[in-house]
């Protein structure tokens, strides 16, 4: 059984690495069509996400999040997401 001290250094490690790793996301630009009147809802929604090329040579990461948040705090959203390197 391994002891507290093989386990822990390593897991330390990992998570230090993986939080400088996350240093440099940013989001933006952003826009919001809300909040609206409460006697308005949103009944149905239909949304088409039409990616464009790819830019070569890929350069860093590129994510697209559109979403739209619920009146129950919930978020509904779809994620498209490309790498320069799919390991990083």
């Amino acid at each position: 059984m391994p002891n507290l001290r093989s386990v822990a250094i390593p897991s330390i490690l990992a998570i230090l690495e993986f939080s400088n790793a996350q240093e440099t996301v940013g989001f933006g630009p952003a826009f919001s069509l809300g909040p609206v009147s409460s006697s308005s809802w949103i009944r149905e929604s239909v949304t088409t996400l039409v990616l464009p090329v790819i830019p070569s040579p890929s350069a860093d990461r590129l994510a697209l999040w559109p979403g739209m948040g619920t009146s129950g705090g919930d978020l509904i959203q779809a994620l498209a997401v490309s790498f320069a390197d799919p390991n990083a």
